[in-house]
């Protein structure tokens, strides 16, 4: 999943790399279980097709032992890259070095940062998991926008807010159900039985029902502002659409991301 920060009046694109041990070939070495795979990150300039970028790297994982339990384990990796404002075509190609078997996804983002402007919005990061040890907080971020099991009665967010200047502002965090042609408020478990919903078009869906929202007001300040923020949900299973939206105090719509 690739997202767009913004740092020293720079665009970053952040790549969070999930690979789960069921996908993995693991081979018996000495008294260990053993898997191995490539990625390799391409970054191509979608206005000049130009490729920008070339990563590669290998990593390795060894277990002790290899049960049920871990087959349901990730290996996480987050790459980040410096990049000027423009359009981006991101491709990701994971490759089992134990097998003949590969992965690939293909994405897109868009830069567009600016001096001039007063403040940005980044990109939304979905967290499965807030933690704070000694002062410092640890996220365990959501990689895949398909959630299989969500075990919590909140869904945090984080996000920056970039602002040349204090301001006091809003923000609005709203969660809506998206409903298709075919698909019943009720019905939240039919398109879930079958994987090929989730690559669904814009143009099938007939309504969004607002199920939450939330308002937060807060003092920016002339910097990077970060939030993590909880907001109570009792999820079911189905397709939802979150956007924050930042406001000035008397309401009128700065930014918005989803």
């Amino acid at each position: 999943q690739p997202l767009v920060f913004y740092k020293d009046s720079n665009g970053r694109v952040d790549i969070y790399l999930k690979v789960g041990y069921n996908k993995l070939v693991f081979l018996k070495e000495n008294n260990f279980r053993v898997a191995k795979y490539n990625c390799k990150i391409t970054i191509i300039n979608e206005e000049n097709d130009s490729i920008v970028i070339v990563n590669e790297f290998e990593k390795k994982i060894v277990e002790s032992e290899l049960n049920d339990e871990k087959l349901h384990f990730f290996d996480f990796t987050l790459k980040s890259f410096n990049l000027n404002n423009g359009t981006y075509i991101i491709s990701v190609k994971i490759s089992d070095l134990n097998s003949n078997k590969f992965f690939s996804k293909i994405d897109r983002v868009t830069l567009n940062y600016s001096k001039d402007s007063n403040f940005y919005l980044s990109d939304i990061l979905l967290l499965n998991k807030v933690a704070s040890n000694n002062d410092k907080i640890k996220i365990s971020p959501i990689i895949n926008k398909h959630i299989p099991f969500f075990k919590s009665d909140s869904i945090y967010t984080f996000f920056e807010i970039y602002s040349n200047q204090n301001q006091e502002c809003k923000i609005e965090i709203n969660i809506s159900r998206i409903l298709y042609y075919w698909d019943k408020e009720t019905d939240f478990v039919t398109m879930y039985r079958n994987i090929d919903i989730y690559s669904q078009r814009v143009w099938d869906i007939v309504n969004y029902k607002l199920l939450s929202t939330s308002i937060i007001d807060t003092v920016l300040k002339g910097k990077t502002n970060q939030f993590i923020l909880g907001t109570p949900f009792n999820i079911q299973p189905g397709n939802y659409l979150l956007s924050i939206k930042i406001k000035s105090t008397d309401g009128k719509e700065l930014l918005q991301k989803s």
